[in-house]
């Protein structure tokens, strides 16, 4: 993932959703290949009926996959992908994937001194797209958006399938976070009636009327 995404995505936060699809390019161009992986799961779920897709084997899946930003969460609105398929696709556990990503800055020195002065040149004279020229030679000589190896790709159906199951996982933990507010609510609810009933007895309490003294027989007294 590029090092100035960050930086990127703030800067987008409050842009317009085909400003943050635009800068979907700079981020390819870097070598930041999420937002066509995420294409190729947009043309997979648009054969899922075709029993050929099921054995189609996936591209190199880039790192990051399991953290957009902006640009790339507007891509999935904009499509309408399924966020459980990014999900599904982003799931399996590579230590590439656990791994903050190297900085690309660290490779300058790795740079010969033929290129430094091409990449100056080419910055200083105003190129288009000098700057992200630079970026994406750094970030392949730091390793950055290195995909998984491709002994641990899978097929397309393999990936529709747990699509699925995470959807259900998905679905089951939002029933159970749902059934957990509803108790919770009940039970504030029978503590709120306990402490109304309590306050509705000391009023009563309160307001009791004071019991009436009967009189004495002043007549029975006088005879006396």
């Amino acid at each position: 993932m590029p090092a100035d995404s960050t930086a990127l995505e703030q800067s987008l936060a409050g842009g317009t959703p085909e400003t943050r699809l635009a800068a979907l390019r700079e981020q390819i161009i870097q070598g930041d290949y999420r937002a066509l992986y995420i294409v190729w799961l947009l043309s997979i779920t648009q054969m899922e009926d075709d029993p050929e897709t099921d054995e189609i084997l996936e591209p190199p899946v880039p790192q990051g996959l399991h953290k957009l930003d902006i640009g790339l969460r507007a891509l999935l609105e904009f499509f309408e992908i399924d966020p459980h398929f990014v999900s599904a696709a982003a799931g399996s556990t590579h230590p590439a994937e656990s791994t903050p990503p190297p900085d690309p800055a660290s490779a300058i020195p790795s740079l010969t001194r033929e290129e430094m002065e091409s990449h100056l040149t080419a910055i200083v004279n105003g190129e288009a797209g000098a700057v992200a020229l630079l970026k994406k030679q750094l970030s392949q000589l730091a390793g950055a958006g290195s995909p998984i190896p491709a002994t641990s790709l899978r097929t397309a159906g393999e990936l529709l399938q747990k699509k699925e199951t995470v959807r259900k996982q998905e679905q089951a933990r939002a029933r159970k976070e749902a059934e957990r507010k509803r108790i919770q609510k009940l039970e504030d609810l029978s503590t709120r009636q306990e402490q109304a009933w309590e306050q509705v007895a000391s009023l009563c309490r309160q307001n009791a009327p004071t019991p009436i003294t009967k009189p004495h027989n002043s007549s029975a007294t006088c005879a006396n």
